[in-house]
């Protein structure tokens, strides 16, 4: 490999290719030893644009958790993260997409990349156009241990924690008549 740089210039593809793992085995795990520092690559640096209130990041990046490996970004020194639920595709991945630069290092070795990705057999990546995934072995569902996982995560509201809660109807409660609709409404120039 004749590169010394690796950008990956947002999640749109390690957020997504491996809810595919029928379909592009090889790229999940390339994602995942990647992160994993098993290719050779360091992180080098990373960029992001999350709201904040003072110390407070509110990161709302899908990350690694399609890949199960722990979250390797958002844990900037001088940053408090206060875990948020995934945006919405479009917004995250264009309007404020998160950077990350990976470097080789002297650990780096075409033969190691190979060993690691080199492990799966391709004839039998299910290829399939999305009208035709009925036909899949899975019906590309998730497998039942993910399912499983996905059912016991909770819903959106229950992921927010209750410093995120509070931080939130904290703000609100600040605009000018607070939560009361009538004061609002008696609110002059409104």
């Amino acid at each position: 490999m004749q590169t010394d740089y690796l950008v990956l210039s947002s999640n749109r593809l390690y957020g997504s290719i491996p809810r595919l793992p029928m379909r592009y085995p090889m790229t999940s795990e390339y994602y995942r030893a990647l992160f994993e520092g098993r290719l050779g690559f360091e992180k080098a640096a990373e960029f992001d644009s999350y709201i904040n209130i003072g110390p407070f990041w509110f990161p709302d990046q899908e990350s690694t958790q399609a890949l199960g490996i722990p979250n390797p970004f958002d844990n900037l020194p001088g940053r408090m993260a206060v875990p948020m639920p995934p945006a919405e595709e479009a917004f995250s991945v264009y309007d404020h997409p998160r950077v990350v630069i990976y470097r080789k290092t002297a650990d780096f070795s075409p033969e190691k990349v190979a060993r690691v990705l080199g492990q799966f057999d391709l004839s039998q990546t299910v290829k399939l156009w999305p009208k035709q995934a009925t036909a899949a072995p899975t019906a590309l569902m998730l497998e039942p241990d993910v399912w499983e996982k996905q059912q016991q995560s909770g819903t959106c509201r229950s992921s927010m924690t209750e410093l995120a809660c509070s931080i939130a109807t904290r703000c609100w409660q600040s605009r000018p008549g607070g939560c009361c609709s009538p004061c609002w409404a008696r609110w002059p120039g409104r």
